[in-house]
């Protein structure tokens, strides 16, 4: 990667590549090899204050992504603004298309290849001065693709600090959206010649996701901290119109006669509450709980009542964590 670190325009140029063969899994994530990836972006950047504004920043890029097969998987557009407002206000958004002419390797899950639809996306959202006792950040995006696909959603979050040492967050977001072509299963058929003796089946999905983190933090002395964090999460999905790949290299797709159902609704709760107590400069005593809730029904329609009252009755995984380290003054 070459980039410019100065200035007001400050572009960049990267490539990257990780063959089929590369594997780092042992000692960390990778989302994925086979890849080729390439963008160029132009960064503009002024910090300089003015009348209405702190702070100013765009970017824009453009991207290309490869195989090592000489299939292009990704060729779009991306873009993003940043402004400070004198009030400490700030507002923020972000674009993309994808152009079109990509495939998707991985669509069928190691069987053969399917183009990729058109798509655009976008978003903005609007914060408050964080300086205040009581402040916010609330964002709303959309999705679109050429095959029907969409997706819109919103979030907040806001902080309230009643005293120096306490400060309290919840996060509430909420998403729909619906994917023309989500991957269901694969089937073998000797008489599926047109895709190498498989049936490679999908299905047009309605989901509906529901999640709010909270969050406490206390500072009780110099010494001693304590902290809560709650979220809740709900997520249904609805599967039909079964269809079948028609054809490899294509987003042909042919309607499937599948039996079972895939539907689901998943609920969980997952909490923590974290003690850390300095009892000697450099040495500290944690003691952690964590709490996991889970549980899946085979519905798919989306009920924020019903599913919060579930998740007292969903399974329940508790740890209890304890740990000392003890500085040696050597």
């Amino acid at each position: 990667m070459v980039a410019k670190q100065t200035g007001k325009w400050r572009p960049i140029v990267g490539l990257s590549g990780f063959t089929p063969g590369f594997e780092t899994n042992d000692v960390g994530f990778m989302p994925r090899a086979d890849e080729i990836t390439s963008h160029f972006v132009m960064n503009y950047v002024n910090e300089d204050v003015t009348t209405h504004f702190r702070e100013r920043s765009f970017w824009i890029a453009k991207y290309q992504n490869w195989n090592f097969g000489h299939d292009l998987l990704a060729n779009g557009l991306y873009s993003n603004w940043f402004l400070n407002l004198k009030n400490y206000w700030y507002q923020f958004g972000w674009a993309g298309a994808e152009l079109g002419g990509a495939f998707d390797d991985r669509k069928t899950r190691g069987g053969p290849v399917a183009r990729r639809p058109r798509s655009w996306n976008g978003g903005i959202g609007l914060g408050s001065d964080s300086r205040k006792k009581l402040s916010f950040e609330a964002s709303v995006e959309a999705f679109r693709a050429q095959d029907s696909s969409w997706e819109r959603g919103a979030r907040i979050t806001a902080v309230y600090r009643p005293a120096t040492r306490l400060t309290l967050q919840l996060s509430p977001s909420f998403t729909r959206e619906y994917d023309h072509t989500q991957y269901v299963t694969t089937i073998a058929d000797p008489a599926a010649t047109a895709t190498y003796g498989a049936h490679y089946v999908f299905a047009g999905i309605d989901q509906n996701i529901f999640e709010l983190g909270t969050r406490a933090d206390w500072t009780v002395t110099s010494t001693l901290s304590v902290q809560l964090y709650l979220q809740p999460f709900i997520a249904a999905g609805d599967y039909h119109g079964f269809r079948e790949l028609a054809r490899p290299r294509t987003r042909d797709y042919v309607p499937f006669n599948y039996g079972d159902n895939p539907d689901f609704d998943f609920r969980s709760l997952r909490g923590s509450a974290v003690v850390r107590w300095e009892f000697r400069p450099g040495s500290a005593l944690y003691v952690v709980w964590n709490e996991n809730r889970a549980d899946t029904q085979s519905f798919g329609d989306f009920r924020l009542r019903r599913d919060i009252s579930a998740l007292r009755r969903a399974p329940s995984n508790d740890v209890f964590l304890v740990k000392v380290s003890y500085w040696l003054p050597l």
